[in-house]
């Protein structure tokens, strides 16, 4: 989110909510909290030397309402990152989010945020059992869409399809095998530039992409593979013909490979 990269009046708080920052599997929205740090500061350091005062309140606001959007399958992880993000305002009533609680597995055999796989020329999607965080709780039967994104921000799931082929591995055999030839059609019907083999992110990633506007940033943390491995090459072509690429990041402490909690796996960050 360097202030120059983007076509934006950063001391104008009617310009910095057009912007559209989303994670397509936020969790409990670290990458999201991050952002939203970045971008208040970078609106005030612009109203500083112009001598305005910054609106912090109204700022925090239009952050919630207008210009983050988060997706997630898990009800816990999201409604923590809506009650993070709502932290910023308390004294102020949050009407909305675009922040949902997306339909994984269950007799439709969802595919949580992938689920937009389906519909990538239009960014409208009406999901049955999508959940949306708003001022009162939250609104089943909620209608979920993305927006053409700024910043498309992710550390999605690594699970691959190798061995044992854990994709979807939390849920039964009944709903899982079923949800991966699903998404294996999927990607080959929409001509996903993708590796089923190489895993979720690559997949993740793929989707970023097709919501990104022309000039926007996509953001990855994504299993160091990425850089050399064989199923990694359809995500590496994307890359090279879509993007400038500003930063890969490796960690080198010896026995901490990873920049995750919850994983061993060596990571790379790819901006």
């Amino acid at each position: 989110l360097a202030p120059n990269h983007y076509q934006c009046d950063w001391g104008s708080l009617e310009s910095i909510q057009g912007l559209r920052i989303g994670d397509l599997a936020c969790g409990t929205g670290t990458l999201l909290m991050a952002s939203a740090d970045v971008v208040l500061d970078n609106y005030v350091r612009a109203c500083v030397p112009a001598g305005v005062k910054p609106q912090l309140t109204k700022m925090h606001h239009a952050m919630l309402e207008n210009i983050v959007y988060g997706f997630d399958v898990i009800p816990s992880a999201i409604h923590l990152t809506a009650s993070t993000l709502a932290l910023r305002v308390p004294e102020t009533p949050v009407n909305t989010t675009h922040l949902y609680r997306m339909p994984l597995g269950g007799k439709d055999f969802a595919l949580g945020s992938l689920e937009f796989l389906e519909k990538l020329d239009a960014t409208g999607m009406l999901f049955g059992e999508v959940e949306q965080i708003v001022g009162h709780g939250k609104k089943v039967d909620a209608a979920a869409s993305i927006p053409m994104l700024d910043l498309c921000v992710m550390n999605p799931p690594f699970t691959r399809s190798v061995g044992d082929n854990l994709l979807f591995g939390n849920l039964p055999d009944s709903e899982r095998k079923p949800m991966q030839a699903r998404l294996i059609k999927l990607v080959k019907a929409k001509q996903v530039l993708a590796s089923i083999t190489a895993g979720l992110g690559s997949v993740f990633a793929a989707l970023g992409d097709k919501y990104l506007r022309d000039g926007g940033t996509l953001a990855l943390v994504l299993p160091k593979a990425l850089i050399c491995g064989p199923s990694w090459a359809p995500t590496r072509c994307m890359i090279a013909c879509s993007y400038y690429v500003h930063y890969i990041i490796t960690s080198h402490q010896t026995g901490h490979w990873n920049f995750s909690e919850n994983t061993a796996l060596s990571e790379v960050l790819l901006v």
